[in-house]
């Protein structure tokens, strides 16, 4: 997970993770990457390098048609926004989830979907609490 944006527990609404206010005196505080994008605008100063990617995967053993897995798939798109602002789909991201079906086990599409934007959204925050610097 290398998001562009802050990472924000949703529980609090607090960035934990996100760009760092380069100011000495900020004590290197977090800056809002949404109100620096607005900012910015007008000055034709916002450059981001590098490419941002979010991968992640939904496996469910319920038996689903194509159209439903590519259903499922969209629906943790969801638990990246409640966690990442601003969320994915800007120009400096490149997120894929993908969604596999075995078969099998009965389900509805939208609690599977459900379901899987809960776990995408602790997963963005379980990943920064667990991260190490190098």
């Amino acid at each position: 997970m290398n998001p562009y944006g802050d990472v924000v527990d949703p529980t609090s609404g607090k960035i934990i993770a996100g760009t760092r206010n380069p100011d000495k005196s900020s004590n290197h505080e977090f800056i809002d990457s949404l109100e620096f994008m607005i900012s910015s605008m007008d000055k034709n100063s916002f450059n981001v390098t590098g490419i941002n990617t979010i991968i992640g995967i939904v496996s469910t053993n319920a038996k689903r048609t194509k159209e439903e897995v590519n259903k499922v798939a969209q629906m943790p798109q969801d638990g990246i926004a409640r966690t990442i602002r601003p969320s994915s789909h800007t120009m400096f991201d490149d997120d894929t989830i993908f969604a596999l079906a075995t078969g099998g086990k009965s389900a509805d599409v939208s609690v599977i979907g459900a379901v899987a934007a809960d776990v995408f959204a602790m997963a963005v925050i379980n990943g920064v609490k667990k991260a190490k610097t190098t």
